[in-house]
């Protein structure tokens, strides 16, 4: 089901192995498998709480049988068109001793996991299948193509005495763009935590932030959210999606600092722009009268805008491509989008509105005009997949707009014409 769905949408479906990992119980377990330390004792690796399993670090020369076997079964099962290998640019490569104290470099190490990517490629007979990793260290850039990239605190590298301030800046993105895609800015529990994996606050740093959305659109990244369907994850597809495809196939050009290293301005080929205020007390006005507020950014590429704006003293976000519109008002404070007004937020396209996900009641006037419908007659306003205790929206066309009030609970409402 999920692969035909993936087909379906046009997704890439790719399925999660690792290689870094092997547990006493696998099949044909041998201690000659293990990286081995220097007093002779197998190197310890991922404690899995939850089954109380102690996993071994594989050796990296070790595991090609299994991923060729693996790869066979997925080809066989699900024919997929990538694959995903967990940890192999979360870590750095390594000097290790096999089970007969024999000596591997690290060098040996990297080519061994870059292997594992071709012996994907080959098994699924298709040589330009999609090889992503974790966390996204370089060193493997030309054999994998992606990697969940990881951001972490400066705190978590230096002593806060150390350094009076920091900011992320996207040097690897700089480098790299174009031949290695960085999700994001990583898992969100990783980006929000004050130390390893303790937690911080996800409201403010974790998926869907400001800050997140913020970091990963300087570099023009793919966003990244938690699970499909869910607020988080549609408001980032919303507001994301269609500027950062664009500035995915684009050359990233240059980046300056606007008189600090918390105002960044980035330029991409064909025209793609991104400034990013990650000042937490400054508000930045930009030449072109944007306000950004802290953690605000603003995008534009040739075809597409978006982003996280002040709009009449209040906190806002937005996009618009291809004749598609997101809005959140995210205060439930009117905000004027600039032919479409309101205190909610969903996507605008083909005449119907889509709450996001989980929205409160809201109002929307919409600018004919503004929308190549100036003479337009409306015939009603119909809610589509309405849930349960739902009522009709309300409407009203008068001097030109159409005004909806509707109760949310319905997936969408479409406007019809006469």
């Amino acid at each position: 089901d999920m692969v035909r769905a993936c087909r379906e949408t046009g997704m890439i479906f790719c399925p999660h192995d690792n290689y870094t990992d092997i547990y006493p119980d696998a099949e044909n377990y041998s201690y000659d498998l293990v990286v081995f330390n220097l007093d002779g004792t197998p190197q310890l690796a991922w404690y899995n709480g939850g089954r109380r399993a102690q996993s071994y670090r594989w050796a990296p020369h070790a595991f090609h049988p299994w991923a060729s076997r693996n790869a066979k079964f997925l080809k066989e099962g699900y024919d997929p068109e990538a694959i995903f290998i967990d940890v192999l640019t979360a870590h750095g490569p390594f000097d290790y001793l096999d089970r007969a104290a024999h000596y591997h470099s690290k060098a040996e190490t990297s080519a061994a996991w870059a292997k594992a990517f071709e012996v994907y490629r080959e098994g699924f007979r298709r040589p330009d299948a999609v090889c992503v990793s974790e966390a996204g260290q370089d060193h493997l850039v030309g054999v994998a193509d992606a990697g969940q990239s990881d951001h972490f605190p400066a705190a978590r590298w230096m002593r806060r005495s150390e350094f009076d301030d920091a900011e992320r800046t996207p040097w690897h993105d700089i480098v790299t763009h174009g031949n290695y895609v960085l999700f994001a800015g990583g898992l969100g529990d990783r980006y929000q935590e004050t130390g390893w994996h303790s937690g911080g606050n996800a409201k403010l740093h974790g998926w869907g932030s400001d800050d997140y959305l913020s970091n990963c659109i300087i570099g023009g990244r793919n966003p990244m959210a938690p699970g499909p369907f869910g607020r988080i994850a549609v408001k980032t597809y919303w507001l994301q999606h269609d500027a950062c495809a664009e500035l995915g196939k684009s050359e990233f050009l240059d980046l300056a600092y606007e008189g600090d290293v918390h105002r960044q301005h980035a330029f991409f080929s064909d025209g793609g722009e991104v400034w990013v205020n990650r000042a937490t007390n400054v508000v930045w006005k930009l030449p072109n009268g944007i306000v950004l507020p802290s953690y605000g950014y603003y995008a534009k590429t040739r075809r597409t805008e978006s982003g996280i704006v002040e709009r009449e003293g209040a906190r806002c976000a937005f996009a618009k491509s291809s004749g598609r519109w997101f809005c959140d008002a995210r205060q439930g404070r009117d905000v004027d989008f600039g032919g479409l007004r309101t205190n909610g937020a969903f996507r605008f396209a083909d005449w119907t509105l889509t709450p996001l996900p989980g929205s409160s009641p809201f109002a929307a006037e919409i600018d004919l005009a503004a929308f190549g419908r100036a003479n337009g007659r409306i015939a009603g306003v119909e809610p589509v997949e309405p849930k349960d205790g739902a009522a009709a929206p309300v409407w009203r066309q008068a001097d030109g707009k159409l005004r909806i009030e509707a109760d949310a609970r319905a997936f969408a409402y479409r406007v019809r014409f006469e």
